[in-house]
Formats: structure tokens, C-alpha cells, sequence
């Protein structure tokens, strides 16, 4: 970072980090769980509790300086030289900009506006993951350390609350001109490291790296997607239990396999919604340690994938269940508008598969029995039905 910083010619501060290893009473003490368990169904990680609480020590220490604005980077970004002509832009970007992120997969607006290199500028109102690169005004400083303590959400998930009811005005550019180093090794996560293990996807397509904020898209919206998938699975259905991995609020198993005894696991907040919505089934928390127990004629798992850390670890755990067939759909990324490239668009994503990519991954440990393509709002799912080999 810092050969990449002289190189530019640009002033900068180094702000030592916290370290998650020590963490301590006080730190915690600025850590709500119960809020961050509401938000995303989840607690955050030591290393991401860490992390958030040191963009906040930059942001007072930002504050302290009496500038009109910082830009912030963490350690592992890449900076290229389209990054240098955005900040030596900055009054092209629309006048009311309170924030903007060079290295997000956030959905943006076009604004119309575009710089070198034809580098777009668009608003960000959604979901805005990463906090690789952006730059701030002294009003969003403010804004942002109002909204900090105590964390309810990682240091990217307070960005995007913000964004989305608007207490800042939020731009991004497209596509990204500051990515984060795939050689790098973060301590906010598990070592799994990206560049160790790719999942049968081509070497130069870009995971994400950072963890999702909500593995869950939208808990009602999500049942209008996978339909296809659901109804292929019950053309094979004959009698047995059926095993739904990733059920969501549970309607589309109920819908499709209604008098079947069905057992359906995921986490929270979609488990609470289906065990409220449907107390005569079965439900159970998915975290891939407690394999179920007898046989299942057949199981789905329709576009839950590509949600996983590690997909491995979701291998595994389907290696250990007793079943005839499984019904495995994700989305297929040569159909996809947007993220072709990586990393996916959809940022509670961490990878997507083309199409041969995933039959390569899931056929390195199953006998694939069929793959074919199931029509979804604004691409297509591609599904892989496979036995034990």
C-alpha cells in the first residue's frame, strides 16, 4: 500500500488496525448482538467486530483533522491508475454526494455521468457491500459515527443502511476501479483463501471475498424465484421424505410436495417465518454439523449455493445424507446481466458458475444424472440432478 501511495504522489496517515485477537470488555461493550442477530440472522465474527470498529477509529480520527474529505483504504487494495483520475475528478461526480465507493458490487442508478476511461457514475440507494476504497465528506464523518455505536452491523452494512434511507447520498463507479488483492490473507474470516481455491470457476473471475451481510436476498421476494426448480423435483417424487436444504420460509416445499413428510433447514430469520407459517412441518437450523438422520427420496437445494463461504463445507455436509436424488440449482452466470466478471452482482453472493464450470464442481464429487436450465425473473437458474457415485 504504501509503494502504491508514494507512487501517486499523495499524502496519507497509517491507522494501525485493532486486532481481533484483542478484543477485549470494551470493545464488546460497543458490540450489540441481539441487534445484529435481527439484521442478518447471524453474529458477527471477531475479525468483522474488529474491522468495523476500526473504520469508526478512522473515521473520529478523520474528523479530528478538520479535513473536507478523507479517503479511506484498507490494506489490501489494489489501486490502479483509473483510481488516480477519480479522485482527481471528484467534481464530476454529482455536487450533493455525501460518499462514494470505488470497490462495491452495489446495484447502481446511471447517473449519465462518465469519466476516463469510461468509467460510469451512478447513485447507490441498495445494499452496499465492501469498504476496499471510498471517499467521504466531513458531513457523512458526522453522520456515519452518529450511526456507529454500538454495532449492529459490520462496517459495510452500516454504509448501506445509510445509504438506503438516504441519511447520505451514496455513488459508485462502474466497474469497479479498486479491487482487493487476491494475494492478500485477511484475518476478518476463516483462512479459506480465494486464491487456494477457486471451485472449478476460471482463475481470472473475482470472488468475493468479504462475508455477505444477509444470506437472504429478500424473504418474500424469494418466493416468486425457483418455481421451475420445485416443480421439476416433484416430477420425480414417488413417496419417501423429501429434504429441502435452504427452504426459506418454507411455502414452496409445502406447495410442492404437500402430503410428503418433509424436513426443511436454514437459519434465521427465514426458519422463524416457516415454522410460524407452517407448525404442522418439520424445521430445522441448517449449519452443516447436524447431518439428519434416515433416508430422503429426494432433496432440494435451489439456489442456496452460491450464498456459502465455502462451498466444500456444503459438499461435505451432503456427502453424509442418506438420499436417491438430489434437485441442486444455482444461478448460471453466462445468463446473468451483470458480475460476469465477478464479483456477482447480487451482493449476498460470494461466486457464481457458467454452466460447464458447475458441472465440474459438483461432478468431481456426485454422479450427475442431468443439467439443464429453469427460466427465473431476469435470468435463468441452471439445475444439476445427481446421486452418490
Amino acid at each position: 500500500m504504501e509503494a502504491q501511495l508514494e507512487k501517486m504522489e499523495f499524502s496519507y496517515e497509517f491507522v494501525e488496525a485493532i486486532d481481533k485477537l484483542l478484543l477485549g470488555d470494551r470493545h464488546y461493550a460497543l458490540y450489540d448482538d441481539a441487534a445484529v442477530h435481527r439484521r442478518v440472522g447471524r453474529g458477527l465474527s471477531d475479525g468483522e467486530i474488529a474491522c468495523a470498529l476500526s473504520h469508526a477509529e478512522v473515521w473520529k480520527l478523520a474528523l479530528s483533522r478538520n479535513v473536507d474529505r478523507a479517503i479511506i483504504l484498507e490494506d489490501d487494495a489494489e489501486l490502479g491508475p483509473e483510481f488516480v483520475d477519480a479522485i482527481r475528478s471528484l467534481d464530476q461526480f454529482p455536487s450533493d454526494w455525501d460518499l462514494l465507493n470505488f470497490c462495491t458490487t452495489a446495484p447502481q442508478i446511471p447517473t449519465g455521468t462518465a469519466l476516463s476511461h469510461g468509467i460510469k457514475i451512478g447513485s447507490i440507494h441498495k445494499r452496499m457491500s465492501g469498504t476496499v476504497a471510498y471517499c467521504v465528506t466531513r458531513r457523512a464523518l458526522q453522520i456515519m459515527l452518529q450511526h456507529v455505536y454500538p454495532l449492529k452491523a459490520a462496517a459495510d452494512g452500516l454504509l448501506s443502511s445509510l445509504a438506503i434511507i438516504e441519511a447520505l447520498k451514496c455513488y459508485g463507479t462502474s466497474p469497479q476501479i479498486v479491487k482487493p488483492s487476491p494475494e492478500f490473507t485477511s484475518s476478518i474470516w476463516q483462512a479459506q483463501t480465494m486464491r487456494n481455491k477457486n471451485y472449478c470457476i476460471r482463475s481470472d473471475y473475482v470472488q468475493r471475498r468479504e462475508p455477505v451481510q444477509n444470506f437472504m436476498d429478500n424473504i418474500e421476494a424469494s418466493a416468486r424465484y425457483q418455481i421451475d426448480v420445485y416443480r421439476s423435483a416433484q416430477k420425480h417424487y414417488v413417496s419417501g421424505r423429501v429434504l429441502d436444504i435452504g427452504c426459506g420460509v418454507g411455502d414452496k416445499l409445502v406447495q410442492f410436495f404437500p402430503a410428503a413428510v418433509t424436513l426443511g433447514l436454514d437459519l434465521s430469520p427465514a426458519l422463524d417465518v416457516a415454522r410460524s407459517r407452517h407448525p404442522d412441518r418439520q424445521w430445522a437450523l441448517s449449519d452443516f454439523t447436524h447431518v439428519p438422520e434416515g433416508k430422503f427420496s429426494i432433496v432440494v437445494s435451489a439456489d442456496v449455493i452460491e450464498h456459502i463461504q465455502d462451498p466444500d463445507d456444503m459438499l461435505d455436509f451432503i456427502d453424509k445424507i442418506d438420499f436417491d436424488l438430489f434437485v441442486m440449482s444455482t444461478p448460471d452466470r453466462d445468463t446473468l446481466p451483470f458480475g460476469k466478471e465477478g464479483p456477482p452482482h447480487n451482493p449476498t453472493h460470494y461466486r457464481e458458475w457458467s454452466q460447464a464450470e458447475f458441472k465440474d464442481y459438483i461432478g468431481g464429487r456426485f454422479k450427475i444424472m442431468s443439467q439443464y436450465q429453469c427460466k427465473e425473473p431476469g435470468y435463468y437458474s441452471q439445475v444439476v440432478e445427481f446421486t452418490k457415485k
